[in-house]
């Protein structure tokens, strides 16, 4: 699993406004003066001092796996996927929104949510499940997971996108079919008649070349 892409909306334009709007602050305090403008002051400065240190926070350093029970499904079983996230790095993440990338075939048939917001705070693991019912057969392929996060004023939008790519086969639903072989009755008992009295399409009795017309 790596990052493939890491957008950040601020940037650093926003991390220089951060700083700015700290000094201005610190000035008006310094100018006005009083209990209230420095009581204001030092209650902001834990909310900037987290922005700052969000905003340079490494996406990077954010895991993301996608886990299956198995490989293979067959048509109309259900589908357990379980969603982990791991971060290298401890930080106190407000929230983390999550959202798997499910085929578009698939998301009709979700059942609870490929997207999620979880509040991780201090925790380097965590994960959800989601179940897809009643999967259609074939081939499907899950795109990239994207997570996102931000701080509690909506100043800071961070986003990223984890390459993880997989896939899974749903094969046909089949049943057993029975087959009986004719019986007939004599005075000393039954047993199987060599009689064939109907055809049965399920049982191959020779083999040719192909013919045109075939």
């Amino acid at each position: 699993m790596k990052i493939i892409r890491k957008i950040a909306a601020s940037g650093y334009l926003k991390a220089l406004g951060l700083i700015c709007l700290l000094l201005l602050s610190f000035v008006y305090a310094m100018f006005q003066g009083g209990f209230v403008s420095w009581f204001l002051f030092f209650s902001f400065l834990p909310f900037m001092a987290y922005m700052l240190v969000l905003g340079f926070y490494p996406m990077g350093s954010i895991h993301a796996e996608r886990l299956f029970h198995r490989d293979s499904y067959k048509a109309g079983e259900d589908i357990h996927v379980r969603i982990s996230v791991r971060m290298r790095w401890p930080f106190p993440i407000m929230y983390l929104i999550v959202e798997d990338g499910i085929p578009g075939k698939l998301k009709p048939k979700v059942h609870g949510s490929h997207k999620t917001v979880m509040f991780p705070m201090f925790r380097k693991e965590f994960s959800y499940i989601y179940t897809i019912s009643e999967a259609k057969r074939g081939e499907h392929r899950f795109n990239n997971i994207r997570i996102s996060t931000g701080d509690m004023l909506g100043f800071y939008d961070r986003k990223a996108v984890i390459e993880c790519r997989d896939k899974i086969l749903i094969y046909p639903r089949y049943e057993t079919v029975g087959f009986s072989e004719a019986e007939a009755v004599y005075e000393h008992g039954n047993h199987a008649s060599p009689v064939q009295n109907q055809s049965e399409h399920t049982i191959v009795t020779g083999v040719r070349d192909y013919l045109p017309g075939d």
